[in-house]
């Protein structure tokens, strides 16, 4: 019969990381759990605790930046916040989820400050880059004793794995409501894809409409991007891939589509939209996150490499930076490779 394995509560798995984290021998850290009458412990334990810390979240690892490539970046590119994290693509999403992490902290801080006794309504679409964002969010959140303002999260999308749920925006913000702070909810409960005609009408509907309508307030928007090349994209494989599409994918690929945010796509220089077909239910248009940068709001592309190939998203991202018509974010968070790219295609005078 297998051992049952022995529960540690938060304050000691913690106390052990952060002994092994400065140095401390497992013999050593064995030897002080003792003194707290914690015995009957092996080397192994400590190890298998440390792995512990890591599946609670205890333990973040900061990526450096790539200096020289952001300022580069920014240098051409000033009217977006960009921050290049020093991470190869294949273990660049923490990093970049991690940088995020910390500009949306640096933004509710700003908020505060300058609306006192407001909330601060975030907003977060849908995706396994999105997720991984939120668990972290949640996790440093809870190592602050007090924030200085209500927190409003609000799911953007409603998602359609139904063999994956957690993955829906609606699903993975439930953790923030477990919060010691003040912290609001808003769902999405609407259907994962509608005909285009019959858009309009979902948005003024019972419940929908009134996240659509709260959805105008959002002082920050989480989101990430991919490339029209990219065949593990979910727009592509999806929802073009749907038979009633097939107008749809065909008109896209005419008009040279490089990339979609949110399901909705865009060519190098401006949003594609096709007045048939089906459509991924999401509270805010590309046009409504072009709006939101010109009226001083936050919209931060996660711009990481894909999940499964770790393929760089260049393609999508720079159009985001260098044609005025897609001003749609303005903070942009990647990787060195992205970019190198990046700035390579400045070079080669790609236009945006």
């Amino acid at each position: 019969m297998a051992r049952k394995k022995r529960k540690f509560d938060d304050s000691l798995v913690f106390a052990v990381c952060e002994q092994f984290l400065h140095g401390q021998r497992a013999t050593d850290i064995l030897a002080d759990l003792g003194r707290r009458g914690i015995t009957g412990l092996t080397r192994e334990s400590v190890y298998f605790i440390v792995r512990e810390g890591v599946a609670r979240q205890f333990l973040h690892l900061r990526a450096p930046k790539c200096v020289r490539t952001e300022h580069a970046l920014r240098t051409h590119f000033p009217s977006v916040d960009i921050h290049v994290v020093d991470a190869a693509r294949d273990h660049a999403v923490g990093a970049i989820v991690g940088r995020g992490v910390e500009i949306v902290l640096e933004l509710i801080a700003q908020l505060a400050a300058e609306r006192p006794g407001q909330p601060v309504q975030i907003g977060l679409g849908g995706g396994a880059t999105t997720q991984r964002f939120a668990a972290r969010l949640r996790s440093e959140l809870a190592a602050i004793e007090k924030l200085p303002v209500k927190l409003v999260f609000q799911a953007m999308t409603s998602g359609f794995y139904i063999d994956k749920p957690t993955r829906a925006p609606t699903s993975f913000i439930a953790a923030f409501e477990e919060l010691h702070h003040d912290v609001g909810l808003m769902g999405l409960f609407a259907p994962a894809f509608v005909k285009k005609t019959d858009y309009a009408r979902l948005r003024r509907g019972p419940r929908t409409g009134e996240a659509f309508k709260f959805a105008r307030d959002m002082d920050i928007v989480i989101t990430s991007l991919a490339s029209a090349g990219d065949a593990h994209s979910e727009f592509q494989s999806e929802v073009l891939a749907m038979p009633a599409n097939k107008d749809k994918r065909r008109f896209l690929e005419n008009e040279a589509m490089v990339g979609d945010i949110m399901w909705r796509p865009f060519s190098a220089e401006r949003v594609l939209d096709y007045a048939r077909g089906i459509e991924t239910v999401t509270l805010l248009e590309l046009e409504d996150l072009y709006r939101f940068c010109q009226t001083g709001k936050h919209v931060i592309c996660l711009a990481a490499p894909c999940a499964a190939c770790h393929e760089t998203k260049e393609s999508a991202a720079y159009p985001l930076l260098a044609s005025p018509r897609l001003r749609l974010v303005n903070h942009l968070v990647t990787c060195r490779s992205t970019g190198e790219r990046l700035l390579a295609l400045h070079a080669e005078g790609t236009p945006g």
